[in-house]
């Protein structure tokens, strides 16, 4: 439709052009060569002289002027409006002048706008530039209560026999991570788990043998009457907290920071499993989950994330026994594996911008 107005517009022009030059010009030049005539002059100076007798002697000069002025003033009028109308004809013709509606040009610029720039991203303080991540142990840790021999707790990572180096720590080991671009500075991690039901715990078989007991955020056993006294205490909170003055963007793959999950958050873990670890290697106990929280600050503001951690267990324990000081007793009394996931509870998101 635009093409068939746009061909009618310049078929209009070029009738006009022609008309112009083939009728109004030469009417034109006989019109002002008559003006211009000496004679015609005189006859008009002649037939207006009883006019100009009754008015002032400046408006016979004023007559003279305007008889000369508004000839020359149509002529490049009509100079100009030919000229005006060629050069239209001349670049629609070459295809340089392109002629839209308004509504159809706003639609093609905003088209091209929308071409040109890709769509605007959220802006840069709706989410943090640090992103940290928490991720789970590597290896399976064995846990071990060589009660009544050894009243202590023992959880150890499992090593294979020809790594030459391996860890100081027999606590879970976590890795950190920065995916994002920036420095996280002020890296407050928050250990939670729900708190221990204590009368439960000490009420557990296993447990009450060896008169489990709560002293403050210490957890008691001792060894039973007519053995040798033995007795540990393990140290439980529901909830700590450990920090990082920053940690940069990870450079490969293999950049992080080790965290050690703090022994006394763990050890609600251990107890439990003490607890609840079935005697024989093919049943397994129920899990024991931990809320950790990751908070630091950028310069965006305050930012935190948030990743739930399972610590999943297995009894290795065959069940054989074994003479220790005269008696036949299990060779140990509690033995199983622990294994620990990782789930993302809150993406990294700015608290205080």
């Amino acid at each position: 439709m635009l093409k068939l107005r746009n061909t009618v517009i310049a078929a209009l022009g070029l009738a006009f052009t022609a008309l112009v030059q083939a009728v109004i010009v030469p009417l034109f030049r006989k019109a002002v060569a008559a003006i211009y005539d000496t004679e015609v002059q005189d006859a008009w100076k002649d037939g207006a002289h009883p006019l100009i007798a009754h008015l002032w002697s400046g408006a016979a000069t004023m007559l003279e002027w305007l008889n000369t002025f508004w000839g020359g003033a149509l002529f490049t009028l009509a100079i100009i409006f030919v000229g005006e109308i060629s050069a239209v004809f001349h670049r629609r013709r070459r295809g340089k002048l392109v002629t839209q509606p308004r509504f159809e040009a706003d639609a093609a610029s905003t088209e091209a706008s929308s071409v040109a720039q890709p769509e605007a991203e959220l802006p840069p303080t709706a989410r943090p530039a640090a992103d940290l991540m928490l991720l789970p142990p590597t290896r399976t840790y064995s846990l071990v209560w060589d009660a009544p021999q050894d009243m202590q707790i023992i959880t150890t990572p499992d090593w294979h026999p020809t790594e030459p180096e391996q860890t100081t720590t027999r606590l879970p080991v976590f890795a950190l991570k920065n995916l994002g671009s920036v420095v996280a500075k002020d890296v407050q991690i928050i250990w939670e788990c729900d708190e221990i039901n204590l009368p439960a715990l000490q009420a557990a078989p296993r447990i009450a043998s060896f008169y489990g007991r709560a002293q403050g955020q210490m957890f008691m056993l001792t060894s039973p009457l007519g053995e040798t006294i033995r007795e540990a205490g393990t140290a439980f909170l529901s909830q700590i907290s450990s920090s990082f003055p920053y940690v940069a963007p990870q450079i490969d793959n293999y950049s992080a920071i080790a965290v050690d999950m703090p022994s006394q958050i763990y050890s609600c873990a251990e107890l439990f499993f003490v607890a609840v670890l079935p005697d024989h290697q093919a049943f397994n106990a129920a899990e024991f989950s931990f809320r950790v929280t990751i908070r630091w600050k950028e310069d965006l503001g305050t930012a935190e994330a948030q990743f739930a951690v399972q610590a999943v267990p297995h009894s290795s324990r065959t069940g054989s026994l074994i003479v220790i000081d005269d008696k036949l007793r299990p060779d140990t009394l509690v033995k199983g594996t622990v294994k620990f996931a990782v789930t993302s509870l809150q993406e990294a998101a700015l608290i205080n911008p």
